[in-house]
């Protein structure tokens, strides 16, 4: 996508995000307040900054927005847990799927990753809430898991995740490849 496709769909995307029914969370059917907003993942880097203008754009509209990048929390945690050094380090010396369990083990998924997820949406006073750093968190973390962990979590504004594939409404494909089923959200 050229920076002008881009631009066309960030102005959409403001568009929407600010209407009161998408505030709201108005027209669900009783869904939970999910959306999805794909992209080709060669334009990551366009993206990333397309993200950053439209949150600073959303902020001189009054709007609280809380970005949630994966990845920069996957490598919060990991740097607390063992010195990024130290993961550097292990990634060169271990096998690949012998580092990823280690690194899933170090990060505690369950007792420390969403926690720590929940903790900032709860300390938030968000009108939307972004999910970004998908792709860049990958192997480690998995988008439809964080989907299936905080849907009890981010209640109070509606979610969008920036997601680097495809989403048909049913199924995820990150990288447009790994096909995950995830029903319950709104393409956007």
């Amino acid at each position: 996508m050229n920076a002008k496709e881009i631009n066309h769909k960030f102005t959409e995307l403001f568009d929407k995000v600010t209407t009161e029914d998408f505030l709201q969370m108005k027209n669900l059917s009783g869904e939970i307040p999910f959306h999805v907003f794909t992209y080709d993942p060669a334009d990551e880097v366009s993206i990333s900054g397309a993200v950053e203008g439209l949150v600073t754009k959303l902020k001189n509209k009054g709007l609280k927005v809380l970005e949630l990048n994966l990845y920069d929390l996957q490598m919060e945690l990991l740097d607390r847990e063992l010195g990024l050094d130290e993961v550097f380090e292990l990634e060169g010396e271990m096998p690949r799927q012998e580092f990823k369990e280690a690194m899933l083990s170090t990060m505690h998924f369950d007792e420390v990753y969403i926690p720590q997820i929940e903790k900032r949406i709860k300390n938030s006073e968000a009108d939307l809430y972004f999910i970004t750093g998908v792709g860049l968190a990958y192997p480690l973390i998995r988008s439809h898991k964080i989907l299936n962990n905080i849907q009890s979590i981010a209640v109070n504004s509606p979610t969008v995740i920036f997601y680097p594939g495809e989403y048909d409404g049913k199924y995820l494909r990150l990288f447009g490849r790994l096909k995950k089923n995830y029903y319950r959200a709104f393409k956007l």
